[in-house]
């Protein structure tokens, strides 16, 4: 199995909706409606392989002057 990861920032907004404002001023968990991505940066991008005995072997790494900038 091969996993690829990449690691990055971004400035993102998560938007729920509430039945009443206190619930929302508890904290509780209230309906999904949206998210939001915005100036994500990939920073590097790791590939790993995964033997079937679990052991992990990188083969391939990036960084540098290959990321990729996004708006």
């Amino acid at each position: 199995m091969i996993k690829k990861t990449v690691f990055g920032t971004c400035f993102f907004s998560y938007v729920e909706e509430y039945e009443n404002e206190e619930n929302a001023i508890k904290g509780e968990r209230g309906t999904f409606i949206e998210t939001n991505i915005s100036n994500l940066k990939i920073e590097r991008t790791k590939i790993v392989k995964e033997d079937s005995n679990g052991s992990k072997n990188s083969f391939a790494e990036a960084e540098g002057s290959a990321a990729k900038e996004t708006q």
